[in-house]
């Protein structure tokens, strides 16, 4: 249960309690490119570190999928590292295993070794908690509309990342990147 597991999983926050009610507004229009004036929001995030823009997952998935054997995972590069930028579903057929903690079967390196070490949070909806186990999502720092913004979903029986919308209101674990 997810009580039990708080201090192993972590919380879960709605959009606008990680990103602190803001956005990185360059990527509000679905403007999928970043130049120098980017926007970081630090939003939930320890001071130095910040809530990723939904470009900088893009940027994350192409650089563990490209990785060698023992950079981030016990896996070696994948065969599909490019095409990540502006697609939505599912994107890489073999990136998810590589994020995907070993304690939920995926190959990744412990996060006190440098990988991204997932593990299935599930997520809460307005139909109450869903998928502890078998799914987590992850929350960008980057809007889509008025009342949606990116996220990024790793579930157990698949081996890619996902990348879709979802409403604000649900609830997401974060991954801070640090400035």
């Amino acid at each position: 249960d997810w009580e039990d597991n708080r201090m192993k999983m972590g919380v879960l926050y709605n959009w606008a309690g990680a990103t602190d009610n803001k956005n990185t507004s360059d990527e509000d229009q679905g403007n999928t490119e970043y130049g120098a004036d980017h926007v970081k929001v630090r939003g939930i995030c320890p001071v130095g570190w910040h809530l990723p823009s939904d470009m900088e997952w893009s940027d994350l998935e192409e650089v563990i999928a490209a990785a060698a054997a023992n950079i981030y995972s016990t896996e070696g590069a994948s065969s599909t590292t490019s095409g990540f930028k502006g697609a939505t579903g599912w994107r890489n057929p073999l990136l998810g295993r590589k994020m995907k903690s070993v304690d939920v079967g995926g190959t990744s390196k412990s996060a006190a070794t440098g990988g991204f070490d997932a593990l299935f949070t599930g997520h809460v909806d307005n139909n109450g908690r869903n998928f502890f186990g078998t799914r987590t999502y992850f929350w960008s720092s980057s809007s889509y509309d008025g009342s949606r913004a990116w996220r990024r979903d790793l579930i157990s029986s698949e081996t890619g990342v996902y990348r879709y919308r979802d409403s604000r209101s649900f609830m997401f674990p974060v991954r801070c990147k640090k400035d």
